[in-house]
């Protein structure tokens, strides 16, 4: 099966945070990080206004082969719940 790589970057720090697999596609992955982002409980709304979704690349699980690319820059916290300073 293969999996999609996503990894949040948190603009203050400029690192990125441990790389996720899932099965979102990178085609629907702006739309179902936004919804995350929108669902996200109030007490943690400043935090994710902090992070920037990134596309890494695919894993196959049969083979264990990470096939990777240049991050490719999906969706942004803070364009989602506003501006990180408001």
């Amino acid at each position: 099966m293969i999996k999609y790589v996503y990894a949040a970057k948190n603009v203050k720090s400029g690192n990125f945070n441990a790389p996720q697999l899932n099965d979102i596609p990178e085609d629907n992955a702006a739309e179902n990080f936004e919804i995350s982002f929108k669902e996200t409980p109030r007490s943690q709304k400043e935090l994710m206004k902090e992070l920037d979704i990134y596309y890494l690349g695919t894993f196959d699980t049969k083979t264990g082969i990470y096939s990777t690319k240049d991050p490719v820059f999906i969706i942004s916290g803070a364009s989602v719940l506003g501006d990180a300073d408001e």
